[in-house]
């Protein structure tokens, strides 16, 4: 991976996930990776430690400008410490799939301290077999899932083999925080350039679209993209899991062969983000049937993240995404039908280019002073009579070899995606090593039978698998009984070890 590009403030994009976070509505994402043994949590600082000169936003917090006037900067953090950063944490062994999931529920529940750099790794030990889980959390105002994903080449191996952290790394020693009469003046000055770049990324925006939208064929995009608009004009349904989020989180995932996916994509049409999306809607249907509601005329309104990074932009941290509206019948039985009306429906919006259309849109408002994007943003949520979006589902394609931490495999990989306002239910979709996961990150008091949606996963790549035409699957985990198992609370699970704070000096 280059090294990441660093701007010295937060864009309109990044600031807008500090300013909508509140304790319903945790903005990190992150994951948890199951690791194949025992990881000795000292040499694992000591490694990761090594690296940090390679990350450097990752020794930097987030300082305010006064009265908002300007977006917040980027400073580097005198008192940084990794001791703050990298925990240790025990559950009672043998720590089990459910074990796991609760104590990953309650560190996701939990906002990062804005006192310091906005991420955080646990080490949880005491897993069946000696495995022990690594979750991270990264406030999104750092990263998106692309450049997330990309930091993974930096933070684990690509070896089995552990080598020794080097004796001598480069000094940090940042000054101290600018202050307020500096960090004003910076702000103003910040503005300025700010202004200037966003008036020309609107400009450059506005022309790349004149030029899409006047071309034949984007003329008969438009026409057949129409019905899908007229579609979306409509409010959306209110499936069982959009109310008013309370803040407690709940982790559910599945995971499936990444070859299989690609296989039931030869055999019917689409992409793999398709079949992931069919899997996931068929889950969907059987969830609302579950909670005694019909699926007939109704359907999922899906938020879909798209990259938007250019190629001279790989590196960039931050958020460089837009999004597609997606709506999606629920009342099909047929996954293979199913999966062919999500094909032409995503062909069409992205035929249509909506995506780059409303990454321009988001441009112009990101031109909007600080003061008032932070003063509207910051406003309580207002519960309207149907939600914007049903769903947030990301799909994140991630490296397909192994990756190691002291030598150990991780052998899982579970991504996590918030869920906040009146989506009690997000799924976060990424491939790793030949397989394609699911994440289910759900707000306990809306969506409190979320851990159904594993074996709705399931089912629903089953029948996705026999429409087409495949042989029975052998590279998907067992099905689990659909009987919630009785969970200890996930504070009672998991203890802090004494010596859960790395002696390794920060600088």
């Amino acid at each position: 991976m280059a090294t990441p590009t660093l701007a010295l403030r937060l864009t309109a994009e990044d600031a807008a996930f500090l300013y909508l976070e509140r304790k319903e509505m945790g903005l990190h994402i992150g994951s948890v990776a199951v690791l194949d043994g025992p990881v000795p949590f000292e040499t694992f600082v000591a490694g990761l430690d090594a690296k940090l000169h390679l990350i450097p936003r990752y020794r930097q917090r987030v300082v305010l400008a006064p009265f908002n006037i300007g977006h917040p900067s980027w400073e580097d953090d005198p008192n940084f410490d990794i001791k703050n950063h990298i925990i240790r944490l025990q559950i009672d062994a043998p720590g089990d799939d459910a074990a796991l999931r609760a104590i990953s529920g309650k560190l996701f529940s939990q906002l990062l301290d804005r006192k310091k750099p906005l991420w955080e790794i646990y080490l949880i030990e005491g897993l069946e077999h000696g495995r022990t889980a690594m979750l991270s959390k990264t406030h999104h105002c750092m990263v998106d899932g692309v450049s997330g994903v990309g930091l993974m080449s930096i933070l684990l191996d690509t070896s089995r083999d552990v080598h020794a952290p080097p004796t001598v790394k480069p000094v940090f020693a940042p000054p101290p925080i600018p202050d307020p009469v500096q960090l004003y003046f910076k702000a103003l000055a910040a503005n300025f350039q700010q202004g200037l770049e966003r008036l020309v990324a609107i400009q450059t925006e506005y022309g790349n679209m004149l030029q899409t939208y006047t071309s034949p064929a984007s003329a008969q995009a438009m026409l057949q993209v129409a019905p899908l608009l007229a579609e979306l004009a409509r409010p959306a349904d209110r499936l069982p899991f959009n109310k008013p989020c309370k803040g407690e989180r709940e982790i559910t995932w599945a995971e499936f062969s990444f070859g299989e996916a690609r296989a039931i994509r030869g055999a019917i049409g689409g992409t793999v983000n398709d079949v992931a999306l069919t899997v996931l809607t068929g889950a969907v249907s059987r969830y609302v049937k579950m909670c005694g509601e019909t699926v007939a005329k109704r359907f999922c309104r899906y938020m879909v993240p798209v990259n938007v990074r250019r190629e001279n932009q790989r590196s960039d941290l931050g958020n460089q995404v837009s999004a597609l509206m997606v709506n999606v019948p629920l009342d099909i039985d047929d996954a293979g039908e199913r999966l062919k009306v999500i094909t032409r429906r995503t062909e069409t919006l992205k035929n249509a280019r909506l995506a780059d259309l409303l990454r321009m849109f988001s441009t112009m408002a990101g031109a909007a002073p600080a003061p008032l994007q932070a003063m509207i943003e910051a406003l309580p949520f207002v519960t309207f009579g149907a939600p914007v979006f049903n769903m947030v589902s990301t799909n994140v394609p991630g490296p397909m070899i192994p990756l190691y931490a002291c030598g150990q495999e991780m052998v899982q990989y579970y991504p996590h995606v918030p869920v906040g306002n009146e989506m009690g239910m997000n799924c976060a979709i990424q491939s790793y090593n030949q397989k394609l996961t699911f994440g289910i990150t759900s707000d306990r008091a809306v969506a409190p039978e979320a851990f159904a949606m594993q074996e709705f996963l399931r089912e629903s790549f089953a029948d996705l698998h026999r429409a087409a035409g495949l042989a029975e699957s052998h590279h998907v985990a067992p099905m689990p009984v659909h009987k919630k198992k009785k969970e200890k609370p996930a504070q009672e699970s998991a203890v802090l070890v004494d010596s859960e704070r790395s002696s390794v000096a920060s600088n």
